[in-house]
């Protein structure tokens, strides 16, 4: 296989106003007060790969979010926000204020987060489209790769100290020294707060990287990536993988603007388990003000794909 390279994939806002003071103190900038332009001019996909489109008709569990859904996930946000301390008022004077032809762009933002989804989940259905998905451990199939770095763990308060950018760059890293060949890798950071219901370990944020990966075995991957993610009484599997049999629902969860607290419990037969619930507004608004500083794109996580315009481009 011929040698590959990362390129990370980055869309340019337009220059914002100045950091407020809270940000500040954290060595970071917040999301432009002015809309930038990436939130209206992003393309939609065509019907074939419209996730909107291609769940209409599921269960309405599995479908996806309705432009109504998110307006009022977003209101609701804006209230909660508006309860909180400056850092989180100004996060939603920013939401509020998103409109037609003048989006937010903030990485908060329910809204211009289910545009860029829909974005995001056809681009990757373009890719998994030239790939086989089969049963079984070969190379042809497409496998869902969760990973979960305990040295990313924060407590609560202290999720600013994450740098996401790092945290990208450090699995990349680790990825091409480990020398793991693969035809494509993409995903996204996603992030919970987790919860022990016994009690052994103390609540914490936990990033955490969601991959669909095409081209290597799950034996390689695991072996690739073991000796970097150490497995403890908070992730007893720091790496769990799957194979793909719905592209759709994949690349959906791959990037969400909807986040949970995890709690942790034993099952009835003694194994570990976690069980998704809302968070509590003291952790939506500090996991909102943390996501109001980053694009979405910062999230991303590319190998063997680059962006081309607004196009996911293998090479």
């Amino acid at each position: 296989m011929a040698k590959m390279r990362i390129t990370p994939a980055r869309i340019s806002l337009s220059p914002g106003p100045k950091a407020d003071k809270d940000n500040l103190k954290t060595g970071c900038t917040s999301a432009t007060q002015r809309p930038p332009s990436w939130a209206d001019r992003l393309p939609l996909p065509p019907v074939q790969h419209d996730v909107a489109w291609l769940t209409k008709h599921w269960k309405p569990k599995e479908r996806f979010e309705t432009a109504d859904q998110v307006r009022e996930r977003r209101d609701k946000l804006v209230r909660l926000l508006e309860n909180g301390e400056n850092a989180a008022r100004r996060v939603a004077k920013r939401l509020k204020r998103c409109k037609p032809q003048r989006r937010c762009g903030s990485g908060a933002c329910p809204i211009c987060g289910r545009r860029f989804r829909r974005w995001w989940v056809g681009e990757v259905l373009k890719l998994l489209s030239f790939t086989e998905i089969t049963d079984g451990d070969n190379d042809a199939v497409v496998l869902s790769v969760t990973l979960v770095n305990r040295d990313h763990r924060r407590q609560a308060g202290q999720l600013h100290t994450l740098d996401l950018r790092k945290l990208i760059d450090q699995y990349r890293t680790q990825i091409k020294r480990a020398g793991l060949n693969v035809r494509f890798m993409v995903g996204a950071v996603d992030i919970s707060f987790n919860i022990d219901g016994l009690k052994r370990w103390e609540p914490h944020w936990s990033p955490h990287l969601y991959l669909l990966v095409n081209g290597a075995t799950s034996k390689a991957i695991r072996e690739a990536l073991e000796r970097h993610l150490i497995a403890d009484d908070a992730v007893p599997r720091p790496i769990r993988m799957r194979t793909v049999k719905n592209g759709v629902k994949a690349a959906s969860y791959a990037w969400k603007s909807a986040f949970f607290q995890r709690n942790s419990f034993l099952d009835g037969l003694g194994r570990p388990n976690t069980w998704p619930y809302p968070m509590k507004p003291t952790q939506v608004r500090e996991l909102m003000i943390y996501l109001d500083r980053y694009q979405p794109t910062d999230r991303l996580f590319l190998r063997n794909v680059r962006r081309h315009g607004w196009n996911l481009v293998p090479f």
